[in-house]
């Protein structure tokens, strides 16, 4: 009997599974990443949102702290906002990473685009509007109080 030794001839390259599964993992991949920077455009606006109502509650505890006036001027155009001090000793302008899109009283009305908080820690009512890539929010402030809020 003779020893036979079969030999096969691989072809290189890769079989049509093998290719079906890499593209789906592609795409798999590609729907994940899409959706991951669709939702973060409510994040980025939220998070903008947050970081001024901090900054405005900042300043009302300055004004309260320090028995001053203190000015929060908003540049819709260059979307930030500038606070001053009635002394001058204080003088930030900061930059929005969302737009800003007005700033308005209570009613709805424009007003301008200055904000004031008083020794007491009041301010004056406005609605300021930021938004991104089609999501806004909107920073309620109460005059009494000076509060600021989200809705």
């Amino acid at each position: 009997m003779a020893n036979y030794t079969y030999y096969t001839k691989r072809k290189k390259g890769f079989t049509l599974v093998e290719m079906l599964v890499v593209i789906v993992i592609a795409a798999i991949m590609l729907g994940a990443g899409v959706y991951y920077i669709s939702a973060l455009n409510p994040r980025k606006v939220e998070a903008e949102a947050i970081k001024l109502i901090s900054e405005l509650n900042r300043v009302r505890q300055a004004a309260l702290g320090r028995h001053q006036n203190y000015t929060v001027t908003f540049d819709t155009a260059a979307d930030s906002y500038r606070i001053s001090s009635e002394s001058a000793d204080e003088l930030q302008t900061n930059s929005l990473a969302a737009d800003l899109t007005s700033v308005m009283d209570f009613s709805g009305g424009p007003v301008n685009q200055t904000l004031f908080y008083y020794p007491k820690g009041t301010s004056q009512d406005r609605i300021i509007n930021l938004t991104c890539g089609g999501i806004s929010r909107r920073i309620r402030l109460f005059p009494q109080t000076g509060y600021a809020r989200m809705e």
